[in-house]
C-alpha cells in the first residue's frame, strides 16, 4: 500500500478528505513560480497600500488566477490569507444560484471587523468562469469596484464569457500544469503533514498518472491507501461510465453517468468513447443519434476555438440528451476509441526508439540527436520494430 494513516502530529480538525486537510504554506506550493511571486507581491501591496509600487497591476483591487484545475490556484490564495492573518471569505461561483445568496455573502466583506477581531479580509471567488447569470456577475463586479479588501477570482480560462466584464478590472496571473516531479513533491509534503507512511516509487507512479493535477493525485493517494493498494484505473472508470450512459433512455440518468466519466477525463475524450461505441449500443435511430453527436461536437469545437470551456461541456450534454431517445441495444463491453489506441501505440513506439538510440549513441561516440538524425539507423530501427511485431 502506498500510504497508511497514522496518528496526526497536530490536533487540527480534519475533514477526512486529504486534499482539503492538506494545507500547504505558500513556500510548499510548487510550480508556477513566476505567477506565484507576482500574486504574492500584488496581495502584499493590497494589504499594505502605503508601500510604493510602480506596476500598474498592483493598483488593481482584483486578481484573476487562471489555469488548469489542481495546480494550486486556490491553495495559494488560502495559504497567503493564513500567513497574512486575514479572514478569507470564499464563494464557489458554481453554487451561486440567486442574488440573495450572493448579497448575503458579500455583505460580510463590507463589515470592518469580525467577532475574532480580524481587520484584513480577502474575498475568493472560486470557479468564476462558472457564473451562469450576468446579474450575479455584475454584483461581483460592483463588489470589486467598491470593496476596500482585495478580491481574487480563480478560473480555468480567462476568456470565459462570464469573465468578459471582470477581466479589465483584474491583475492576471497564468498557471500551467505541474510536472510529475513537482506533483511527487506535493505528495511527499502531504504525507509528511498528514502523518502518512509513503513509498517514493509508488508516489512517483501516482504523480505520473495525475496528468499535471495535484488534487487528482491526492485523491488517488487516498483511494489507493484505503482501497486495494492499486492506482485508480482512469480508463476503466471512463469505460464503465460511458457504458452506463449508453444504456440509459433518460436524459438525466445518462447525464449523471457522463458526469462520472468527466471526473476522470476531459469532454473530448468522453466524446471519443461515445462516438466509438454508439453503434454497438443502438438498436434503431442511429442516423438521428449521429445528428445529435454532430451538433454536440460542433458546440465543443466552437468552445475549444474560443477557449470557452463551459461550452465544450454543454456540447457534450447536448449530444448525450439527443442520443438518449434512440432505440437501445445492450452490448458486452465498450471498446477503447481507435484514435486513443493508435496514439498510445505511437507513444510506446517512440519510447522504444528513444531507448534503443540512447544505448547505441555511446558506442558510436555520437550524441543522441546526431544518432537520431541518421537516416540509415532510422531505417534499421523501423525494420527491427516491424520484425518484432511479426
Amino acid at each position: 500500500m502506498a500510504a497508511a494513516p497514522s496518528t496526526k502530529a497536530s490536533g487540527q480538525k480534519t475533514t477526512g478528505i486529504w486534499y482539503i486537510d492538506y494545507q500547504p504554506s505558500t513556500a510548499e506550493i510548487v510550480g508556477n513560480e513566476k505567477a506565484k511571486r507576482g500574486f504574492l507581491s500584488w496581495l502584499n501591496f493590497r494589504f499594505n497600500p502605503q508601500q510604493k509600487s510602480e506596476r500598474q497591476r498592483d493598483l488593481k483591487n482584483c486578481a484573476l488566477l487562471y489555469g488548469p484545475p489542481g495546480v494550486g490556484k486556490s491553495a495559494l490564495v488560502k495559504a497567503a490569507a493564513r500567513e497574512a492573518g486575514a479572514l478569507l471569505i470564499q464563494l464557489d461561483a458554481s453554487e451561486l444560484r440567486s442574488k440573495e445568496d450572493v448579497k448575503k455573502l458579500l455583505d460580510g466583506l463590507s463589515n470592518k471587523s469580525t467577532l475574532f477581531g480580524e481587520t484584513k479580509k480577502l474575498l475568493l471567488v472560486d470557479d468564476a468562469d462558472a457564473i451562469y447569470d450576468d446579474t450575479i456577475g455584475y454584483m461581483i463586479l460592483d463588489t470589486v469596484k467598491q470593496s476596500v479588501s482585495p478580491v481574487v477570482l480563480t478560473a480555468v480560462s480567462k476568456y470565459a464569457r462570464s469573465l468578459r466584464f471582470l477581466r479589465g478590472m483584474c491583475a492576471e496571473f497564468s498557471f500551467s500544469r505541474l510536472e510529475p516531479e513537482q506533483i511527487f513533491t506535493v505528495l511527499k509534503n502531504a504525507c509528511s503533514k498528514l502523518g502518512l507512511y509513503s513509498d517514493d516509487d509508488e508516489l512517483r507512479q501516482l504523480a505520473k498518472g495525475a496528468n499535471g493535477d495535484a488534487r487528482a493525485a491526492l485523491n488517488d493517494l487516498q483511494s489507493w491507501s484505503f482501497g486495494s493498494g492499486k492506482a485508480r484505473d482512469v480508463e476503466n472508470e471512463v469505460k464503465q461510465a460511458v457504458e452506463q450512459a449508453l444504456l440509459k433512455d433518460s436524459c438525466l440518468e445518462a447525464l449523471s453517468s457522463v458526469n462520472t466519466a468527466l471526473s476522470s477525463a476531459d469532454p473530448d475524450t468522453v466524446m471519443l468513447w461515445i462516438e466509438e461505441n454508439l453503434p454497438y449500443y443502438t438498436q434503431d435511430g442511429l442516423d438521428r443519434a449521429y445528428e445529435w453527436l454532430s451538433r454536440g461536437e460542433g458546440m465543443m469545437g466552437r468552445g475549444e476555438k474560443r477557449l470557452l470551456f463551459n461550452l465544450q461541456r454543454r456540447g457534450l450534454e447536448v449530444a448525450i440528451c439527443g442520443i438518449s431517445s434512440r432505440g437501445i441495444k445492450p452490448a458486452e463491453e465498450a471498446q477503447i476509441p481507435w484514435r486513443l489506441f493508435r496514439g498510445r501505440e505511437s507513444i510506446e513506439a517512440g519510447k522504444r526508439r528513444l531507448e534503443f538510440l540512447s544505448s547505441l549513441a555511446p558506442s558510436l561516440h555520437s550524441s543522441l540527436r546526431k544518432t537520431a538524425s541518421d537516416q540509415t539507423l532510422s531505417l534499421l530501427i523501423s525494420a527491427e520494430g516491424s520484425e518484432g511485431k511479426s
